[in-house]
């Protein structure tokens, strides 16, 4: 007897959910789900559910729904987010699938009674539709949108004036043409287009010669039938013809769906757009925006789609590879590691296809470093359509039609280290007035996002594929004085916004007009400077690592943003010893013990400041000795060592009283110097830091 994999995999994941979300009884569920309008089931027939013995009968697909969504919140809730939750989709597919196969193995009809239209009259000529499509609800609700005839109009044998076309725009291996093909063949199936529906790949980026108007409306009129000698041989001749039989189809009332698939630019396709009744899908790696089109631009899939995507990919043929249920967290890491990408993702599924026993865990640590994580994806031969099945060569489709100065702002772009850039800081890197308008042509031809508040960011696995270019290219572009002009310009803005960030009395730096203005700047570049200062090393840009560290202290501190802290000045005090510089050492040290001791990590704070300690002694710094000492009795507290924290509180004291000051202070959080005067008060010995006087 042959094996019901559909339902198998169906009752493992209900399995699944059921166990993970505590086992409910029956009894339980029947009482406390909201099942609405649905038909409730019996409960042997719920329980022979749970059991792995019946699928769910058609008209319980609304309440198995109520049952699949009540599980799943309850599994994630209690395994703190390990289950990995399907989508709606998800669920109704396996459900669908688990009915259909169980009815045909029992010899009788699908319990589904899905309406099926009639095929349409016209020529259809359109490539599979596209096995495991995932997610993309929305964005397939819009193109059917765009598809769906309008029911009140009426064809009088005049093809209207208006064009009505769909623009799928989105980065290479986005999924753009899954997206169109699935909607090209639900219309179908809808029986919204009788005159036909046409397909074309016009191969806008590929290596070879694309295809022209001309080239596209020939294949069109032979699928319309119009006989060889009836086709013209002139290239503009062809598109007149091909309009006149669209004109023909709308006197007829039977309107005509195209597909133009890798479309380049507008003037590839102008001469083949279709008026009015008729609807035309275009799929591009350029935003198309003169078209008069409705634009549909696709983003990565979300996190849980991705991971279906992975998931359905192994599955195929009926594999029963159940390594994304039994791995979820590096199914969800492999996922994150392909940048939610669809072709990423098909190729790692093909590559783990063929190594059954290989765990998806080990695979994501070869996918791990970024400098080698495009040669992890790529698998040998074409997709069906045949393009290669490698995300490397996917990018280098669309890099390669870029002018050189396009060219250029790409590979230099790759040396941000943080999400994105500001329009001010990207003129700072590539020492351009004029930056905005390349960076409008980079987000034109999808290479680049285009976010609110004039700021940029690309795709991760975009951006190792710009960096792989720009190493390679480094002394032609001269990368280090582009990372140095970067790196100043975040250095200087962000020791201007500190003037502003200490509500000590005196002007700021006019760079910032107040300290509102100040904090919404730090707050904004925020994560684009930690991640510069920590990876500044790696740059030879030590003197960045340091002086950022320094700088944000006070706002990081006035945020609390204390991880943050700590990884800074982690890394800023291995430069600071290598280059034995002792008073900055020990300044690091006490902000990184200020840091541990907020995020309650006693003992450590304890070692930092013990550690910061020492160096002002050595170096005869008693101003700073003495903070230090105040920060180390009140880490000692913490931890309870009373008699230890009374002998450094009293030495501070006794420091204090030394150099006249009225009470101890804390160590300043901030850039060091040698007769620091003034330093942060400590009150109550809480971790609470006040500006001194």
């Amino acid at each position: 007897m042959a094996r019901v994999v559909h339902a198998e995999r169906f009752w493992a994941e209900l399995r699944t959910v059921h166990e993970t979300a505590g086992r409910p009884s029956v009894r339980w569920l029947l009482q406390n789900l909201d099942s609405g309008n649905a038909t409730v089931p019996k409960s042997s027939a719920l329980a022979s559910w749970l059991a792995g013995e019946t699928a769910p009968a058609q008209e319980n697909t609304q309440f198995f729904m109520v049952l699949a969504m009540h599980l799943q919140k309850e599994a994630v809730q209690r395994s703190d987010g390990e289950y990995l939750a399907h989508s709606k989709e998800r669920w109704s597919e396996l459900l669908i699938r688990a009915q259909l196969e169980r009815r045909k193995k029992q010899g009788g009809r699908p319990p589904l009674k899905t309406r099926v239209s009639k095929p349409s009259a016209g020529p259809v000529l359109l490539p599979p539709s596209p096995d495991g499509f995932t997610g993309r609800t929305a964005e397939l609700h819009d193109v059917l949108a765009s598809l769906e005839p309008d029911a009140s109009q009426t064809y009088n044998g005049q093809a209207d004036s208006t064009v009505v076309a769909s623009s799928v725009a989105g980065m290479g291996g986005i999924g753009k043409t899954a997206l169109v093909l699935m909607a090209a063949h639900q219309a179908r199936d809808k029986g919204w287009f009788p005159g036909g529906i046409l397909f074309a790949d016009l191969r806008g980026y590929n290596p070879g010669a694309s295809l022209d108007a001309g080239a596209v409306a020939d294949r069109f009129l032979r699928a319309l039938k119009v006989k060889a000698k009836d086709v013209p041989s002139v290239s503009e001749d062809k598109c007149a013809a091909w309009q006149q039989e669209l004109a023909k189809l709308a006197a007829q009332g039977r309107p005509l769906l195209a597909v133009l698939d890798n479309v380049r630019d507008p003037g590839q396709i102008e001469a083949l757009l279709p008026r009015s009744p008729h609807r035309v899908l275009i799929t591009s790696r350029q935003k198309l925006s003169t078209l008069p089109a409705r634009r549909i631009d696709l983003a990565p899939l979300r996190s849980a789609d991705a991971v279906t995507l992975l998931e359905q990919a192994l599955w195929a043929g009926g594999t029963g590879d159940a390594r994304t249920a039994d791995e979820p967290q590096s199914a969800r890491r492999l996922a994150d590691l392909c940048g939610y990408l669809p072709l990423a993702l098909r190729i790692i599924a093909a590559l783990l296809r063929d190594q059954p026993h290989r765990t998806l865990h080990d695979h994501a640590d070869d996918l791990a470093e970024a400098r080698t994580r495009l040669d992890g994806m790529a698998y040998s031969g074409n997709d069906r359509e045949g393009r290669p099945l490698e995300v490397r060569a996917s990018f280098e489709l669309s890099y390669r039609h870029l002018t050189d100065t396009q060219a250029l702002t790409f590979r230099l772009l790759s040396v941000v280290a943080g999400p994105d850039i500001s329009t001010t800081a990207a003129r700072e890197l590539l020492d351009r007035p004029d930056a905005r308008r390349v960076l409008d042509d980079l987000a034109r031809a999808c290479l680049l996002d285009s976010r609110e508040a004039e700021r940029w960011a690309m795709h991760d696995l975009i951006h190792v594929f710009a960096s792989e270019l720009g190493h390679t290219h480094a002394a032609l572009d001269q990368r280090k004085d582009a990372i140095q002009r970067l790196h100043h310009h975040y250095c200087t803005m962000t020791a201007a916004a500190d003037t502003h960030v200490d509500t000590m009395p005196g002007p700021g730096d006019s760079r910032f007009a107040d300290r509102n203005a100040a904090l919404a700047w730090l707050d904004v570049e925020h994560a684009n400077l930690i991640e510069t200062a920590v990876s500044a090393t790696a740059l030879d840009r030590s003197d960045t690592a340091t002086t950022l560290a320094f700088s944000l202290t006070r706002y990081l501190t006035h945020r609390r943003s204390f991880d943050d802290l700590i990884r800074m000045f982690t890394t800023a005090l291995t430069i600071l010893m290598e280059n034995s510089e002792l008073h900055r050492v020990g300044a690091a040290l006490g902000n990184l013990g200020n840091a541990l001791r907020e995020v309650r990590r006693f003992e450590d704070a304890i070692t930092a400041h013990t550690q910061a300690l020492t160096i002002f002694r050595q170096v005869h710094d008693r101003h700073n000795e003495g903070g230090t000492l105040t920060n180390l009795g009140s880490a000692l507290l913490e931890v309870r060592r009373f008699e230890d924290a009374i002998t450094a509180h009293t030495q501070a004291v006794d420091i204090a009283t030394e150099l006249g000051d009225r009470q101890p202070r804390r160590q300043r959080t901030n850039q060091p110097r040698h007769r620091p005067t003034q330093g942060w008060q400590v009150r109550r010995g809480r971790s609470r830091l006040h500006p001194g006087r």
